[in-house]
């Protein structure tokens, strides 16, 4: 998959990293939806004045954070969404669900790894393709030259 470094931002769902709690063995806790609503605002406004064309979001804490809710299962959520904002209207920007990349690295040894691998990788070249198209778009826009 490429992408153009100069033409994408990266951010997370929260701006700081929530400490596990004390009985949990891990260094790096799940975001709960109260970290999640701390910092939502500022996510928003931040990716308002962005502007993008395109989000990406990794995993089910991004997605709580972009539509606010818990997914049933992310799974059913995984491709592209909607094109309307949690107010229902429209939005300028195409928005694409996958699994976090550390979610296919815990994948390794279990059954249904090369699967989940393998559709992992082909939502990556839908997110490719796109982003092609949105380059093309932009650069004939850009040039004065008609749309295909």
């Amino acid at each position: 998959v490429y992408i153009n470094l100069v033409d994408w931002y990266l951010t997370n769902e929260v701006f700081c990293r929530p400490l596990p709690k004390e009985e949990e063995k891990k260094e790096n806790a799940t975001p709960t939806m109260e970290c999640i609503k701390v910092c939502n605002e500022r996510l928003k406004r931040t990716v308002r004045a962005i502007a993008p064309k395109l989000v990406v979001l990794l995993g089910a804490s991004a997605y709580k954070a972009w539509f606010g809710k818990e997914p049933e299962s992310l799974k059913t959520c995984l491709g592209w969404q909607s094109s309307l904002d949690e107010n229902g209207n429209a939005i300028n920007y195409f928005v694409y669900v996958t699994y976090h990349p550390s979610h296919i690295a815990r994948q390794e040894g279990l059954g249904d790894a090369t699967e989940i691998k393998n559709l992992y990788l082909q939502h990556w070249k839908e997110i490719s393709k796109k982003y092609k198209e949105l380059i093309n778009e932009h650069n004939s826009t850009k040039s004065g030259l008609p749309k295909s």
